[in-house]
């Protein structure tokens, strides 16, 4: 899909929307004096957010979710690697790392990647499935553990989970915690994002609902672990404020790096 017809699309979509505004239900006089608009907006929220999420698809198009958030990112200069396996995550990014590093410093010697990363389950899971040798993966560093002086040895990349992809914009979903510190979006040259296939969709949402519902399964029902912070991230760092001429790594990582996973 181009840019273009992307545009198109989105296009599309809000003009639906707009469109559907005037056929969303509506309190009438007697349901407004007893009910406050938040209060009314709650009990529609579900047929608010259905219609849409109905919307959002129509305006893909038939086109496959994944394929339209990919579509999307691309156009940013996102990068995207899709390993076989989970076991192949890690040694894909490390390789995809060290030949970059390899043909921007053809003089240096190759050294193994290193990622920093906040005190994440999943990455370390990923590191002991691996089958690959110690010298095929990247070497992984706490955040929270890792001394200063151990990062100035040459900048190491970050890397961290998104709970969530919406397809509309091309966008990821992440949230703060011990496992997904904040600052691991915006410090690196490069920041590698993790997603899992199933967790890409076609609206916001969706998304957000995916995000609610694990807040609530790591609290209790009378109080959801609702995030401190939660970042949407749709393509690298840029701004084109000096003269419209278009820069990338401004205000954050130069390179953008995906991986989706089953």
């Amino acid at each position: 899909m181009s840019l273009k017809d992307s545009n198109s699309r989105r296009h599309d979509f809000y003009a639906a929307l707009k469109s559907a505004e005037r056929t969303m239900p509506q309190a009438d006089d007697k349901l407004s004096l007893k009910l406050t608009p938040d209060q009314w907006q709650q009990q529609n929220k579900d047929q608010y957010n259905q219609r849409l999420t109905e919307l959002t698809r129509a305006a893909l198009g038939g086109e496959d979710v994944v394929s339209f958030f990919k579509a999307h990112l691309l156009a940013q200069k996102a990068v995207f690697l899709e390993p076989t396996s989970r076991a192949k995550i890690l040694p894909t990014i490390a390789s995809h790392l060290s030949s970059e590093s390899d043909s921007s410093n053809a003089n240096e010697a190759p050294h193994q990647p290193r990622l920093l990363s906040g005190d994440n389950p999943f990455i370390h899971q990923l590191k002991a499935a691996s089958k690959d040798s110690d010298e095929l993966l990247p070497v992984i560093l706490n955040a929270a553990t890792t001394p200063l002086e151990a990062l100035k040895e040459g900048e190491p990349d970050c890397i961290s989970t998104a709970e969530a992809g919406a397809a509309e914009s091309g966008t990821l979903i992440l949230v703060s915690g011990p496992e997904n510190p904040t600052p691991l979006n915006f410090l690196a040259r490069r920041h590698i994002v993790l997603i899992k296939k199933n967790k890409i969709f076609a609206a916001y949402e969706e998304a957000l609902a995916e995000i609610d519902s694990q807040s609530r399964k790591q609290g209790s029902k009378t109080e959801p672990a609702i995030p401190r912070t939660i970042n949407m991230i749709s393509g690298p760092s840029r701004t084109a404020d000096i003269e419209q001429t278009l820069t990338l790594g401004a205000h954050g990582p130069v390179e953008l790096i995906i991986v989706i996973y089953e």
